[in-house]
């Protein structure tokens, strides 16, 4: 796990969790022009790696900034330039609502995950990646674009 700490307590948490062919990089705190740097420097390593494809979980970041929202979109650039693919898992909020206002919904590709509780002893998984499909974070269900 990486972060950056304050004197209080970190403010971002990144911790990889391998999925096959792919990553998944759980991204909890605050994105912001103080974070990016080990933000960048994750995803960096993370493009490194064997992965094909980086998945980006947005769910637990509680505040983002412009700096935070450009980045994302590095991210992708990088993606595109290191031939990988990268899917942001992101949930109907703040996060969301900036994305869709600066457009961002249809440049990056968004996996967007309903605000539900999930059941208890069900998977920590993300919904949208549970089920027969769970092995492949490529997959976008057929009522999203």
């Amino acid at each position: 796990m990486m972060g950056v700490m304050t004197k209080r307590a970190s403010v971002l948490q990144i911790t990889p969790r391998p999925m096959g062919e792919s990553l998944l990089l759980r991204v909890a705190g605050k994105l912001t022009v103080a974070t990016v740097p080990v933000f960048h420097s994750t995803i960096a390593a993370a493009l490194r790696s064997t992965a094909r494809t980086l998945v980006i979980d947005l769910r637990e970041v509680t505040d983002i900034d412009a700096r935070g929202v450009g980045e994302l979109v590095k991210v992708h650039t990088l993606g595109q330039r290191h031939n990988r693919s990268i899917r942001f898992l992101i949930r109907n909020g703040r996060v969301a609502h900036l994305l869709r206002l600066a457009n961002l919904n249809e440049a990056l590709t968004l996996l967007e995950e309903a605000s539900e509780p999930v059941p208890q002893g069900e998977s920590d998984m993300p919904r949208c990646l549970q089920g027969s499909h769970a092995d492949d974070p490529l997959y976008v269900p057929e009522d999203r674009p």
